[in-house]
């Protein structure tokens, strides 16, 4: 069915390439990401693409294509979530100093004087 180096034999179906890698993509995104569903996700994408460029072009080593693949989409997810973080941080640091802004002005607050 598979040539050494991870060629794709002429008369490969996609369910042998599914069987065949799979597995191996979704360890790898899973190693990085470590999120089942997202690794699935990257995983079923990185076999829709390669079933998708196979359709135009030679594939001459699919475990090299499937893992480029994988890996470009866990570090676009990876980014992503980095700047999602880095956001949400912004947005507590900023409700934070509100917070804290609130708690001094009530704090120095002398009630005898407020309605006056």
């Amino acid at each position: 069915m598979r040539r050494q180096n991870g060629a794709i034999s002429s008369n490969m179906t996609f369910d042998d390439i599914y069987i065949e890698y799979y597995q191996r993509c979704f360890l790898f995104a899973k190693s990085y990401l470590h999120d089942e569903m997202q690794s699935k996700d990257i995983a079923s994408e990185a076999m829709i693409t390669l079933w998708s460029t196979m359709k135009t072009e030679e594939v001459k080593n699919i475990r090299a294509f499937l893992m480029t693949v994988v890996k470009n989409q866990a570090l676009n997810y990876l980014r992503n979530e980095h700047l999602r973080m880095e956001v949400r941080e912004n947005i507590l640091d900023d409700e934070l100093y509100e917070l804290d802004f609130r708690i001094s002005s009530l704090d120095s607050s002398d009630p005898n004087q407020l309605f006056l």
